[in-house]
C-alpha cells in the first residue's frame, strides 16, 4: 500500500511568506512614484550667457567635460560649456568630486548610500558629485549632468521616465522608470524644459525669467 504525503507544511509556510513579501514589495513599488500629468519643477534660468564650469580636481575635469558634452551634442554648439581644470576667480558652476561620508544635510545624503549621487547648491552654483571608486563611470557622468542642470534652473521631472531629471522627493520616486540616462537625445522632455527657460539661442540672454512650479513639456504650459 502506497501512502501519499501532502505538501510539506514548512514549504507551504515559506511559499506564503514569499508571496506576502512579493505583494508588499509590489504595493510599495506600484505606489512609490508620482502619477498625473508629466511635469518639471523649474527654478528659473541662471546661466545668462556664462557657461564656465570649473572642476576642483584637475583629474576630474575630463569626466565633467565628457558628461556636459551631452548638452551641446543634443542641442547645438550654443549650449556648450567651457569646462576648466582649475577654478577661475568667479566660476559660474564649480563641480566638486566627493566620496565616503561627504554629502548633503540629511544623514542619508552621503556617498556611502548607493541611492544618493550628489547635490546642487543653486545659490552658490556648487555641484557635488559622488565619485567613489566603486561607482560606475556612467553613474558619475549622469550625476554631473543632473546636478549641473539643476544649477541651470531645471528641477526634478515627475512622470513615467526614464528622464535625466528623475530623482526622489519625500521618500518617493519622481518617475515610474528610474533608469538613469545620460543622452539628452533620448530625453526630449528635458530638451523642451531647457528651451522653455533659455529659448533657441543657447545660454545667451534674454531668457524666460519666471520660475515655473509645474512645467508640462508636452504642452509647453506652466503654472505661475
Amino acid at each position: 500500500m502506497v501512502t501519499r504525503r501532502g505538501p510539506d507544511p514548512a514549504w507551504l509556510v515559506m511559499a506564503a511568506v514569499v508571496a506576502a513579501l512579493g505583494f508588499v514589495l509590489w504595493s510599495l513599488i506600484s505606489g512609490a512614484y508620482h502619477t498625473g500629468a508629466p511635469h518639471y519643477t523649474m527654478y528659473g534660468p541662471t546661466m545668462n550667457g556664462v557657461t564656465v564650469v570649473a572642476s576642483a580636481d584637475p583629474a576630474f575635469a575630463d569626466t565633467v567635460r565628457e558628461s556636459l558634452g551631452a548638452v551641446p551634442n543634443a542641442m547645438g554648439a550654443a549650449w556648450g560649456f567651457d569646462v576648466r581644470a582649475a577654478r577661475p576667480d568667479i566660476p559660474h558652476i564649480l563641480v566638486v568630486p566627493i566620496s565616503g561620508l561627504e554629502g548633503g544635510e540629511s544623514p542619508f545624503q552621503n556617498c556611502l548610500n548607493p541611492g544618493w549621487r550628489g547635490s546642487a547648491d543653486l545659490r552658490r552654483g556648487i555641484v557635488r558629485v559622488c565619485a567613489d571608486w566603486w561607482r560606475g563611470a556612467d553613474d558619475v557622468r549622469h550625476a554631473v549632468l543632473h546636478e549641473t542642470l539643476h544649477v541651470a534652473g531645471v528641477g526634478h521631472y515627475f512622470g513615467p521616465g526614464p528622464n535625466v531629471m528623475c530623482s526622489g522627493e519625500d521618500g518617493r520616486n519622481t518617475c515610474a522608470d528610474m533608469s538613469a540616462i545620460h543622452d539628452l537625445g533620448r530625453d526630449p522632455d528635458t530638451v523642451a524644459a531647457l528651451l522653455h527657460l533659455y529659448g533657441e539661442d543657447g545660454w545667451e540672454p534674454p531668457n524666460n525669467m519666471h520660475a515655473c512650479p509645474k512645467y508640462n513639456p508636452r504642452t509647453g504650459l506652466c503654472e505661475p
